[in-house]
């Protein structure tokens, strides 16, 4: 028997098995996603949105799914925790909404519908749906620069202007403070640079300019702006200017010299006081002096900027003066010229300052080919200087901002933010975002809760909608609804950051399917309106309040206190950590929260935080409104709409006739008896994934499979004939054998 021609019998018999396993695993997995996208249609209210909006979708299924479905929003691959609402109208037809949040980074992003199980012919079909949609937002770190302190002018300059490009609103008065009564900057000791970040500064803040440009303008050296002029103060009789004669009269000689350069002032006589002076707009300033008898004038007349006002040239003054002039529409040509006449070849701040002033096509160029692999920049050239640097990056990346080099550039500083800032550093920070974040721009932002508004057919009392701007601009919205619906306001005022409800009452005798517009400067949602037998929802968030609730009312008198628990849970399979709550709106001025955060919340563990209304029995308003926010490290987030009406003000106001809370130790209670009893607006809590039952149900088809082929193999497998050879017998013994048998035959 050769063993070695049976092992590799054998092994090839294995080869051809697991060829086949993998075939059929390929063939299984790749098998759902063959019509997928003809199962699901995903409709979505818009393709564009501001951080904090409230997304708004339709879902369509062809069959209806066998069990409840994934949502995500994704990012390069990445994806955003949300939580999303979805609201069951029939097993084909879904509706479902969520904010975005807050803190996400501007940019494209995927809304994917995955993990949708259909049951077709048998088989687990898995399928999938997406939309892509634009997220606007500014980078977090100009929320941590308004919140910092500024001690120093640069910083002051650079944060001023830019938090008010952005749209924070900065305060002016320390940036009024620093400002000389010329309009230059700082007070006292007027220099270019810093006047220069001054004037960009008040153009953001739309204050007053005039007089910072014109200081500017005649800073530049430049003579045909304003006059020159000599004076001697000199006990001389005659002093000469260019050899010609200055005549002193009680004392004081002076002489126009507008135009001439150099200027040789000579008082042979005896010593004196001779100054050159510059007149502009009505300002005079001195620009050199001595006591000597003779001194030379030399006025420079090429356009540039020196550190201050007309002093000698300076390249980095010169090129945040004509930055400033190019920012303001002004004419730079002068200062331009000499700009490009006298750059350092191997300096990335100058390619970068020219390319952003005027296009220079040599300095894009160059910008590209230091550009180091990661999308840094350094200081110098790449043959010089290897060492990243933020700042300059931050120029480069903005003077490079419609390319793919610019976009790298800005991908490398995000990198290296941590914590919403660079280094912990304020004036570095500071500048960063001044250039490659100038663009950021704070947009009207307003949420809606609900999202979609679902109630069933026996709803009689009025029904909250509650609307937050989420933004540092005031809103007006306008409200526009059928007949069948009543909304009790048609516009209403949010103040940055306020919320505010509506109450709408539906003829749920003749709505099935309706629609109210909510519009607000050049934005719009349209809110669905659905009334139905029967409603079943469910939520994607893990972490949430114990409530089915999204908005409470609580009555309490203005002398009266009440406390009790707010009760959150992760629902979820994952540890939740650095759980924060927060209040927002008039809430803060009325509830107080023991505790407004945990390091962490174990998987299906239940918070209770102690809340007392009124603490102080103090009450001055006779409402007060906001929401109690709730989020985690992980991105998740949950709002609770909250509501404080002070009953003895006796202000008129509209308040829900139906029971929404009516003590506080009362609502908790119902909340734990409520989320015990089955109800048809179902909370379900997130469930695993069903990819991993897919894969436990293939893997045993597989093994059934292979089973089958082995049993099979060994059916149609031939018998081996294997010859065997016995000594044959003498006659002797066949003789003996044939005695043996006849005995036994007489027997």
């Amino acid at each position: 028997m050769n063993y070695q021609n049976l092992s590799k019998k054998q092994k090839s018999f294995s080869q051809r098995n697991r060829d086949l396993v993998l075939i059929t695993l390929m063939f299984l997995l790749l098998l759902p996603s063959i019509n997928a996208q003809e199962d699901i249609k995903l409709k979505i209210s818009k393709s564009s949105y501001e951080a904090g909006e409230t997304i708004q979708a339709e879902l369509i299924f062809s069959k209806a799914p066998i069990r409840n479905f994934d949502i995500a929003l994704v990012k390069d691959n990445i994806k955003i925790p949300i939580g999303a609402i979805v609201i069951k109208l029939t097993d084909k037809r879904n509706f479902l909404y969520f904010d975005i949040p807050s803190n996400v980074e501007k940019g494209n992003y995927d809304l994917k519908i995955d993990n949708v199980i259909f049951l077709i012919d048998n088989n687990l079909v898995e399928a999938s749906a997406s939309e892509k949609i634009f997220i606007n937002n500014i980078n977090p770190a100009f929320y941590w620069l308004k919140e910092q302190k500024k001690d120093t002018l640069e910083a002051i300059l650079y944060s001023t202007s830019s938090l008010a490009k952005t749209g924070l609103n900065p305060l002016s008065s320390q940036l009024l403070e620093q400002q000389d009564a010329l309009g230059c900057f700082p007070k006292g000791d007027c220099k270019v640079k810093e006047t220069a970040l001054g004037l960009i500064a008040l153009n953001s803040l739309n204050l007053e300019t005039t007089k910072t440009l014109n200081w500017l303008y005649g800073a530049q050296n430049d003579v045909s702006l304003g006059t020159f002029k000599v004076v001697i103060i000199s006990g001389a009789n005659a002093c000469q200017v260019n050899q010609n004669a200055v005549n002193i009269e009680q004392g004081v000689g002076e002489v126009s010299v507008s135009g001439e350069i150099p200027l040789n002032v000579n008082c042979s006589s005896q010593p004196s006081n001779i100054k050159l002076v510059h007149t502009y707009l009505g300002n005079s300033y001195e620009l050199a002096s001595t006591n000597e008898k003779e001194i030379t004038f030399n006025i420079d007349k090429n356009g540039c900027f020196g550190i201050s006002y007309k002093s000698d040239c300076d390249y980095e003054a010169s090129l945040y003066a004509t930055y400033a002039l190019k920012k303001l529409n002004k004419d730079t040509q002068k200062a331009l010229s000499w700009l490009q006449q006298n750059s350092d070849e191997f300096t990335t701040l100058h390619h970068a300052f020219l390319l952003l002033i005027s296009d220079f096509q040599y300095s894009r160029e160059w910008l590209i080919n230091n550009q180091k692999n990661n999308g840094a920049w350094s200081k110098k050239a790449l043959s010089i200087d290897n060492t990243e640097d933020s700042f300059i990056t931050s120029i480069a990346a903005q003077a490079l901002k419609s390319t793919a080099y610019g976009e790298n550039g800005l991908i490398w500083l995000k990198d290296k933010e941590n914590l919403n800032n660079w280094d912990n550093n304020l004036l570095l920070t500071s500048r960063i975002l001044f250039f490659a974040f100038q663009d950021d721009r704070v947009e009207t932002s307003l949420s809606l809760n609900p999202g979609v508004l679902a109630v069933f057919k026996d709803q009689k009392d009025p029904v909250r909608l509650t609307l937050s701007n989420k933004g540092n601009i005031p809103i007006k919205v306008f409200v526009k609804y059928p007949e069948e619906i009543t909304v009790d306001k048609n516009s209403l005022t949010l103040d940055a950051l306020e919320t505010k409800s509506l109450f709408l009452t539906i003829d749920t005798g003749v709505v099935k399917e309706s629609a109210i517009e909510l519009s607000y400067g050049n934005k719009s949602y349209i809110l669905p309106v659905l009334v139905s037998d029967e409603l079943l929802s469910y939520v994607t968030n893990p972490l949430r309040f114990i409530s089915e609730k999204s908005s409470v009312t609580f009555s309490i008198k203005s002398k009266e206190t009440k406390e009790g628990d707010i009760k959150l849970k992760n629902f979820g399979e994952d540890i939740l950590t650095d759980v924060k709550l927060e209040l927002s709106g008039d809430l803060v001025d009325i509830i107080t929260l023991d505790t407004e955060s945990f390091s962490k919340i174990d998987v299906n563990e239940t918070k209770e935080v102690f809340t007392r209304i009124n603490k102080n029995q103090d009450a001055q308003l006779s409402r007060y409104i906001g929401n109690l926010t709730l989020t985690a490290k992980e991105g998740y987030s949950s709002t609770l709409t909250m509501e404080v009406v002070i009953t003895d003000f006796g202000e008129a106001s509209i308040i829900p006739t139906y029971q929404e809370l009516e003590g506080f130790e009362t609502e908790v209670a119902e909340e734990e008896e409520t989320n015990e009893t089955e109800t048809a607006l179902t909370e379900i809590t997130p469930r695993k994934s069903a990819l991993p039952t897919i894969l436990i149900i293939i893997f045993i088809l597989i093994v059934v499979l292979v089973i089958c082929l082995i049993i099979r193999k060994k059916r149609k497998k031939k018998p081996v004939k294997v010859e065997v050879t016995y000594p044959r017998p003498t006659e002797s013994e066949r003789f003996k054998e044939h005695l043996r048998k006849l005995e036994e035959l007489k027997k």
